[in-house]
Order: C-alpha cells, then sequence, then structure tokens
C-alpha cells in the first residue's frame, strides 16, 4: 500500500492509503484503542468514478444520503446501508 494523504481534524488523525486501485481510509482517535468512536468516524469510504450517476441511484431508491464539499473541492456522499453502517462515496481519489 501507498500513502496517498495524511490528515488531522482535532484530535483525530486520517491516513489514506492506496492498494490495488482502491483507497483504504485508516482513522485514528486519541485513546485509541477503545470503544468505537461516536459519530461519523466509523465508516466505509469508496472512492465512486461516476458519481453523478451513484448519487442518482441513491435518491431513486430513496436512500437518505448527504453530501458535503472538501475545501479541495472534491464532494463526498454519506449514507447508511441497510444495517445501519455508514457508507461514503468520494468523487474523486485524494490526489485525481
Amino acid at each position: 500500500m501507498k500513502l496517498v494523504e495524511r490528515m488531522e481534524m482535532g484530535d483525530v488523525r486520517i491516513a489514506t492509503l492506496e492498494m490495488g486501485g482502491g483507497l483504504l481510509e485508516l482513522i485514528q482517535r486519541e485513546g485509541s484503542p477503545g470503544k468505537p468512536p461516536q459519530g461519523n468516524w466509523s465508516h466505509v469510504a469508496l472512492y465512486e468514478p461516476k458519481f453523478e450517476e451513484a448519487l442518482a441511484r441513491l435518491e431513486s431508491r430513496g436512500v437518505e444520503a448527504s453530501t458535503r464539499q472538501l475545501d479541495s473541492g472534491v464532494r463526498l456522499c454519506f449514507f447508511r446501508d441497510p444495517d445501519g453502517h455508514t457508507i461514503e462515496l468520494m468523487e474523486k481519489g485524494f490526489k485525481g
């Protein structure tokens, strides 16, 4: 795996690794390991090359999703799978 990006958000450190054309995002909070963090820090993040189409599919199926845009202009979409796990779709890779 190759390190793509490191960032910090408060007491949270995030490392994004490239692995075989995909990205793996590792998140570490102060005091980790421990119980899972509350909020939107525990999730799976996936690069979606057809971001607009994916958003349209989610909307057509009645999935509640929220989007946000990073300072870099990259858009993110967050929604929950049928079991309640948070899924993040990324419009582009961090360097893409």
